[in-house]
């Protein structure tokens, strides 16, 4: 009789009556894993459409349905409420509304499929509050329940690219079910060390890119040599990888020492080979200026100056090509310089930047003929040269001008 009452009522107000009793919840956990209370709250999560337009209301019903979870199963231990939740979203033996999504290699359209999506936002909110300790419980969860660990192994076993489909289902598995229903900055911290820790760093590098790096959808694999190694590409590329690492080198991210995300970056810059100069500058300014300036510091530190002159080149052009302050650079080096205690070794650094530019610039000019579009790139060099120039100008004689405004116009 209970059961036919429910049937009326919708999963917020289910959510709320959970609140009444134990009794009360234990009835609602029983009535919800019956097939055809799973069919009304229209919990399938296979294969649908992922437009805005039609997804918005959906994504609110799974973390409504979420909720509902997280109230049924308050007074249970995690692993049953792991269980309960495996039921009720899988619903194998009991409903033809099945979500393929998660059953190993039976997804075939996984990269426009909303199902992790939908299943990340629901398992957000029933995890939400939880402690660390079930927090590692729902990871191993969530891994052998969809083969994460294998799929990892697999990957990192072969060069990259090798094996696109994989690759792309690990990124959509991490991205959609993990780190991007993440709310707050310490969550995603943690997934990402549930994810990298048990790893060597350059392991972590890799998975890094295989998450975060760029991707086709269209042709379902992620774009390894062709976008980085050999030609300037648009921050867009590099935006969400870089968004990480600076998130791993934040000063609250304890799984992560400063030479650790040294170590990661470096790593990443030769997948597959060594990246074009010019994409490495842009990704270390969009990194953010702490794993900037420490980057470039440890290069001054171990006298690394001819590497340290052409990033700070390739940076420069960077920032006359992008919009960015030639002013924070010419600053940042001077704060390299300042915290530098050999004169001489200064003195190479500067040189150093003034030979990068010339031989930039004399090797555009001899490829004018033979690569189109090397006419603008040759512009973006010479402008952010004069910029260089110009700021470390202003900065040298700025007590000058500042004496020299003060003074009247008989005096000068």
């Amino acid at each position: 009789m209970l059961h036919k009452v429910l049937s009326y009522l919708q999963a917020t107000q289910l959510s709320l009556l959970c609140l009444v009793s134990r009794d009360m919840c234990r009835e609602i956990l029983e009535y919800m894993i019956i097939p055809s209370t799973c069919n009304r709250l229209h919990f399938d999560m296979s294969h649908l459409g992922t437009e805005p337009s039609s997804s918005v209301k959906v994504f609110d019903r799974d973390r409504t349905l979420g909720l509902l979870l997280k109230r049924a199963t308050l007074l249970k231990p995690t692993k049953e409420r792991l269980k309960i939740l495996h039921n009720f979203t899988c619903m194998v033996q009991y409903s033809s509304k099945q979500i393929r999504c998660f059953k190993f290699g039976e997804c075939g359209n996984f990269l426009t499929c909303s199902g992790f999506i939908r299943f990340g936002k629901l398992l957000q909110t029933l995890i939400a509050g939880w402690e660390e300790l079930e927090c590692h419980r729902v990871f191993k969860y969530v891994s052998d329940r969809m083969h994460l660990d294998y799929k990892m192994k697999a990957i990192l076993s072969f060069r990259p690219g090798k094996l696109k489909q994989l690759e792309m289902e690990v990124k959509c598995v991490c991205r959609r079910v993990l780190l991007d229903p993440c709310l707050f900055h310490s969550e995603r911290l943690f997934w990402l060390g549930q994810i990298l820790k048990p790893w060597p760093l350059v392991s972590q590098a890799r998975l890094l890119f295989v998450i975060y790096g760029p991707y086709c959808e269209h042709e379902g694999r992620v774009l390894w040599e062709r976008t980085l190694v050999k030609n300037p590409a648009r921050d867009t590329s590099l935006r969400d990888l870089s968004s990480v690492v600076r998130n791993l080198g934040a000063s609250d991210a304890t799984n992560w020492n400063d030479s650790d995300v040294m170590s990661i970056i470096g790593e990443i810059s030769v997948l597959p080979n060594k990246w074009n100069a010019e994409n490495f500058a842009r990704f270390l300014i969009l990194c953010g200026e702490r794993v900037c300036t420490m980057m470039l510091s440890s290069r001054a530190v171990n006298r690394h100056f001819p590497q340290l002159a052409r990033l700070v080149v390739f940076m420069s052009v960077v920032c006359e090509k992008d919009g960015y302050r030639m002013a924070w650079l010419v600053n940042t080096v001077k704060k390299i310089c300042c915290s530098t205690v050999n004169q001489s070794d200064v003195q190479q650094l500067l040189l150093s930047i003034v030979r990068i530019y010339k031989e930039v610039i004399v090797q555009l000019i001899h490829s004018l003929t033979d690569i189109p579009h090397q006419d603008v790139e040759l512009n973006s060099v010479i402008n952010a040269q004069g910029c260089f120039l110009k700021e470390i100008m202003s900065l040298a004689f700025s007590p000058l001008l500042v004496t020299l405004t003060l003074q009247t116009p008989q005096e000068i």
